[in-house]
């Protein structure tokens, strides 16, 4: 150490002034690459969630078209299977079901219930766990019950 504080001292104001720039500026140049090498990693890391991202709703979007195809061919073949799936969905979220009618091209539900957060769960679990996708929907609401009228179309 003293011999730092010796070298320091022999040396003139002027070079003393260029000794404290030159640490300056590397001080200087080592904080701006270690700034840079953070922002090219977050660009990186960022890039590879955005493909992650891109990845995983590919996959969940192309599930959901097996399960949709799979749930039009149970449709076709065994319309009663996916009749109870329905109804027993309905049932876990409190909603009863008046009629299913099934035609050549679209299946209609009619679903009675009491509040519009039980019909908004029945369609997402239909969505969900059937992948079926729905063409219209008729919302007939009094007072003390909600009738809802659900057409899905069968390819």
């Amino acid at each position: 150490m003293n011999d730092i504080i010796n070298f320091w001292n022999l040396r003139s104001q002027r070079e003393r002034n260029l000794i404290s720039i030159s640490f300056a500026l590397i001080a200087l140049m080592a904080i701006i690459s270690i700034f840079s090498w953070v922002m090219s990693n977050t660009k990186s890391s960022k890039a590879k969630m955005i493909n992650a991202k891109n990845d995983y709703e590919y996959v969940y979007n192309g599930a959901l078209s097996l399960l949709g195809k799979k749930s039009n061919s149970l449709l076709k073949n065994n319309p009663s299977e996916i009749i109870d799936s329905i109804r027993s969905i309905a049932s876990v979220n409190g909603v009863s079901v008046s009629d299913v009618s099934l035609d050549d091209e679209i299946m209609t539900i009619i679903l009675n219930a009491q509040k519009l957060e039980e019909i908004i769960f029945v369609l997402e679990s239909l969505h969900i766990e059937l992948a079926l996708k729905i063409t219209k929907l008729d919302l007939i609401s009094n007072d003390d019950e909600m009738r809802v009228t659900l057409v899905y179309g069968i390819k």
